[in-house]
């Protein structure tokens, strides 16, 4: 594959990212204001969840292209995508944020998204 066709698609992937994001913050918005149930904060928590994989999955695009340039000598290339690189990877960071500041019952977890921590499972006492 080309690397301005990778390049492309990485470009899509992280729109996307962006867009599955924003969807996200409107759920917890609605969520939070009450105007839908309260069970939905473990789908707001899927949602940043796959927004967050959608973005490293871009970002591991960007990085080949990034590399790409390095080694072609496209210094263009390279600081293109370093730059797309720094702005997305702050958007990880916030977005690992938000999902860290939902707050949901025990109940309303389920196994997907919270793992197994030492041998204890949820509902151990």
């Amino acid at each position: 594959m080309s690397v301005k066709l990778l390049l492309a698609e990485a470009i899509d992937t992280l729109k996307k990212g962006e867009e599955q994001e924003h969807a996200a913050d409107q759920l917890q918005t609605a969520t939070a204001k009450g105007q839908t149930k309260g069970r939905d904060f473990g789908r707001v928590k899927r949602d940043y969840s796959a927004a967050y994989d959608t973005y490293l999955r871009g970002l591991e695009m960007m990085n080949y292209c990034r590399r790409q340039g390095i080694d072609g000598k496209i210094p263009e290339l390279q600081q293109f995508c370093t730059q797309k690189m720094t702005v997305y990877m702050a958007r990880c960071d916030a977005l690992r944020e938000k999902e860290g500041n939902i707050l949901m019952a025990v109940e309303q977890a389920d196994a997907s998204s919270c793992l197994d921590k030492g041998g204890y499972a949820i509902g151990d006492v």
